[in-house]
């Protein structure tokens, strides 16, 4: 089974539990990357970025959900194959 591997471009949901000016709340929310493979599309997005390709469970680690709210864009990078 082939899966590919990403490049997840996301911004981070921020939360203030305090009053915060108007020029606070317009400051731009930083994009992050998160490299892995993806394991499920849609919403959350799962990606792992570690992966044991021969075992026969097809197990992963270091998963990733993240909401495709948060998703700027999603890269493919290369595709490897994983053991069913």
């Amino acid at each position: 089974m082939k899966k590919k591997v990403v490049a997840v471009h996301w911004r981070d949901i921020h939360f203030h539990d305090d009053w915060r000016e108007d020029e606070e709340l317009s400051t731009d929310v930083p994009v992050f990357i998160t490299f892995g493979v993806k394991v499920k599309g849609g919403d959350p997005l799962v990606v792992a970025s570690v992966v044991a390709p021969d075992s026969p469970e097809r197990r992963y680690g270091d998963v990733t959900k993240i909401p495709k709210g948060c998703i700027v864009k999603v890269v493919e990078l290369d595709t490897i194959e994983v053991n069913k």
